[in-house]
């Protein structure tokens, strides 16, 4: 940077709440020297409510970590939540079609996964349905129609493995059909399903029995 080209020097700190309390409040109280500085600007992206908790555990029980931090604090600007389906429609982007997006979204909801772990999960969904339609393509170049039946069940099967250990073995060694009931009421989901899994003549024809059947004999 050459000198004098910009007037300001921006410095982010991220998530300081998910800090060892020792190292957090250290941080803070070195880089207050600094706030008298013009050229220079903090930006603290941290829960509030979970950092002075933090400051707390640091200080002893009656600290006020709350009235602490406004010692560092000069604007305080509250991001809007972003839903977990915003969060994935995201993260997936349509990279395949619309139906194994949305297949994933409603997995994700479903077992309640956090923002992080969906953005693994969203990494490992990719990753093996890539792998797995291109093995599928080298061994038969896709004339079984395997292919969506790999873009239907590997969002279940990982959205499992993220949620419980216990509830993946118990899944994949067939004694969980309940969780597949309960997927299919979602609307999107059934939906996607009957589009992913079912020729033209199925669909025409198809209602929640037909689709419940085809699914169970799927599973086992």
């Amino acid at each position: 940077m050459c000198e004098g080209q910009y007037d300001k020097l921006v410095i982010f700190i991220d998530e300081l709440d998910r800090c060892r309390p020792s190292f957090a409040v250290e941080l803070l109280e070195i880089i207050k020297h600094y706030f008298n500085n013009d050229k220079l600007i903090f930006v603290l992206s941290t829960n509030l409510k979970e950092f002075q908790y933090c400051i707390k555990h640091y200080y002893g029980e009656g600290f006020d970590g709350w009235k602490y931090l406004d010692r560092f604090i000069d604007i305080r600007i509250t991001l809007p939540k972003i839903t977990v389906e915003e969060y994935c429609k995201y993260l997936w982007n349509n990279l395949y079609n619309d139906r194994i997006d949305d297949l994933a979204i409603c997995c994700a909801k479903h077992f309640d996964l956090t923002l992080r772990e969906i953005e693994r999960y969203n990494i490992l969904v990719k990753l093996s349905i890539q792998n797995a339609l291109k093995k599928q393509y080298k061994d038969n170049g896709f004339k079984d129609g395997y292919q969506y039946l790999y873009a239907f069940w590997i969002p279940i099967i990982l959205a499992v493995k993220f949620y419980s250990g216990e509830e993946y073995y118990k899944f994949i060694s067939g004694k969980n059909y309940s969780l597949i009931k309960t997927l299919m009421q979602i609307d999107k989901f059934e939906h996607s399903a009957i589009a992913l899994l079912f020729n033209d003549n199925d669909k025409n024809n198809s209602n929640y029995v037909i689709v419940k059947e085809k699914v169970e004999y799927y599973y086992e």
